[in-house]
């Protein structure tokens, strides 16, 4: 599939309704209305970068102009990409359940089903090696970034271009959440594959505890923390197994180059834990769905009673709602404490 087969304009899409917000712009589900794809349900993110002053607009056209998505059964991988006047349109497969909202609904303290962790985390380090091996960075791993079908199939996202902008302005502008970004990224350092495997590793935090460190925190704040502070490291007081602690803690090396590749990640005993897509469906999937089908009836039947009440969930892509706020001139270094906990 390439770029080419679906509409290079706004026009060639019906847009439907709002399914998703975050710090970069609003996602939209819509129809494909022309082209070899018509007919196809898309979900379409349209960021404004005119409200962005630290963006070139020149360059981000250029860099569209020369980005190709990555193909892999296990990554969905944008569908287009293009610009009308300073608006940014990408064009997306439409997915239905992601890691966050699962982990909200299911497990809100983090799955206790190792196996189950090993199964999930085996499935997207074997993605991510995929995008490494092919020279590419992801910059944006975390939990409303990993999408887990009816089959229990884990699937990676890359919206190829935004997680470019959503670093530079998430580290220049405040905007979104820096939770998942490693140290050195913060420090202007250049994205790498390093810098991917800390934010897996956050990832497996975010699984095993229910939230990413510092989730509570602000965007200023947080990047301090993460700067500033020792890394959050499973230690003997976390209650799961050792094997477990050894891939995080790995991951969450402070110096990037003791950090492992995905490759050698997979070698480790802990994921010969793994069951494979029939032991996530069986075990998490398969009571999303049936809970899923009964809201639906019931919803359907309360749209013929008031059909007027029944509003769209709101999915939010940035993971987090900042709830202690910087107040104008105070110091983010005064915030911190060593008493701050994930």
């Amino acid at each position: 599939m390439h770029t080419e087969e679906w509409p290079s304009s706004e026009l060639g899409y019906r847009i439907e309704s709002t399914i998703g917000a975050g710090s970069l712009g609003i996602v939209y589900s819509a129809t494909v209305t022309e082209g070899l794809n018509i007919g196809s349900k898309v979900a379409i993110k349209v960021v404004n970068l005119d409200q962005y002053s630290n963006l070139n607009i020149e360059d981000i056209r250029k860099e569209i102009q020369t980005m190709r998505p990555i193909y892999h059964p296990s990554i969905a991988s944008y569908h287009n990409c293009f610009l009308t006047d300073k608006i940014l349109w990408i064009i997306m497969p439409l997915l239905q359940w992601n890691l966050e909202s699962l982990l909200k609904t299911q497990a809100p303290t983090g799955f206790s089903d190792e196996i189950l962790i090993a199964s999930i985390l085996r499935d997207i380090l074997i993605t991510l090696m995929y995008f490494h091996q092919h020279n590419k960075v992801h910059r944006d791993i975390k939990s409303s970034n990993i999408f887990i079908n009816q089959e229990g199939k884990v699937i990676l996202s890359d919206y190829g271009i935004v997680s470019r902008i959503k670093e530079i302005v998430t580290l220049t502008g405040n905007y979104g959440s820096p939770c998942w970004t490693a140290p050195e990224v913060i420090n202007n350092a250049p994205s790498t594959i390093k810098s991917d495997i800390w934010s897996f590793g956050i990832l497996a935090l975010e699984i095993i505890k229910g939230k990413p460190p510092y989730r509570d925190y602000p965007p200023l704040k947080v990047m301090m923390m993460i700067t500033h502070k020792t890394p959050p490291i499973l230690d003997k007081k976390t209650n799961c197994d050792q094997l477990l602690k050894e891939v995080v803690n790995l991951c969450l090396a402070l110096d990037s180059q003791r950090r492992p590749n995905a490759d050698d990640l997979l070698k480790k005993k802990f994921f010969f834990n793994s069951k494979g897509v029939e032991y996530v469906r069986d075990i998490l999937m398969s009571s999303v769905i049936a809970s899923s089908r009964e809201s639906s009836s019931e919803g359907n039947a309360e749209e013929q009673k008031h059909p007027r009440n029944l509003k769209v969930p709101i999915w939010n892509f940035d993971s987090t709602s900042p709830r202690v706020p910087i107040a104008k001139g105070e110091d983010p270094f005064d915030m911190m404490s060593d008493n701050d906990e994930l």
